[in-house]
């Protein structure tokens, strides 16, 4: 819903004013929080964390920084390119017209086909990008 660097500068700030509030409970380290954002439509979503929250691992690991996450399971990219579709078409079928339902509403083979052709994208870019979620 947000660019990564939307989100960097929200959580900038959401840190700024947590800050400010100069509460006692909060800790003088960095503060932990979760922000959860749903847009206009069922579809349209973002979660945005602390900057800090990634570790060293993650970064390694290929997870983006600045609230991007790396898909946990090959299921991870179907529903990512999924989600990507229906912002980009928004939020109907193409050919229909239709409405288009959320990803734990597909029918299941609409689901594995959305996995497979997103996985063949992430082959094709990185061969080994599939090697630690399953595949």
């Amino acid at each position: 819903m947000f660019s990564v660097e939307q989100k960097r500068a929200i959580a900038d700030a959401v840190g700024q004013v947590l800050r400010a509030t100069h509460h006692p409970e909060l800790p003088d380290t960095e503060i932990q929080f979760q922000l959860h954002v749903d847009g206009k439509e069922d579809w349209n979503w973002a979660d945005i964390k602390n900057n800090g929250a990634v570790s060293d691992q993650d970064a390694i690991s290929g997870a983006n920084p600045w609230n991007e996450g790396v898909a946990k399971d090959m299921n991870d990219l179907g529903k990512l390119a999924y989600t990507a579709y229906c912002q980009s078409s928004g939020g109907k079928s193409l050919i229909s017209g239709a409405k288009l339902p959320e990803w734990v509403g597909l029918q299941e083979n609409i689901q594995t086909a959305w996995t497979a052709a997103a996985c063949a994208v992430a082959k094709f870019i990185d061969p080994d990008s599939l090697k630690d979620i399953g595949e």
